[in-house]
């Protein structure tokens, strides 16, 4: 046996297990299978988890589509805020049926503050607290 497939088996192995897939075994992972969409279906919050994004940070994001949780309801209601910011002609989707009656638009105020935390929190991890100039932001 060649050297050569001892590599990408070893790195097969390491992404099954340091991205818990569940279900998968590293043989089923073809050599030029792409990591990302089709392939093994990973998305951007896999790939923050791999860079070192603290949980706190990529755990929300994957209860987006998660219409029981109060965290998917406040990052759909993000989304919609910043399509109704930024998309010209953006037809406004209600608050309460994004998130399933658990915001309403009074609710936005206290959305939008949580978002602004979330982005502050994201900016320390990314440049570290000595490199944040908080007056340098508009949020």
């Amino acid at each position: 046996m060649s050297e050569a497939p001892a590599v990408p088996n070893r790195i097969k192995r390491l992404i099954v297990e340091s991205l818990h897939l569940e279900g998968m075994k590293p043989e089923m992972i073809e050599d030029e299978a792409p990591l990302f969409g089709e392939g093994l279906g990973l998305d951007s919050v896999d790939a923050l988890e791999q860079w070192g994004f603290p949980a706190t940070l990529t755990t929300p994001l994957k209860e987006i589509d998660d219409y029981r949780t109060m965290d998917g309801a406040l990052l759909r209601a993000a989304f919609e805020v910043a399509s109704r910011l930024t998309t010209e002609d953006y037809e406004e989707v209600p608050i309460s049926r994004i998130t399933c009656g658990k915001l309403v638009e009074d609710d936005l105020v206290p959305v939008m503050d949580q978002v602004r935390a979330d982005a502050d929190e994201l900016r320390r991890a990314m440049l570290g607290d000595s490199l944040v100039d908080d007056d340098d932001w508009i949020i």
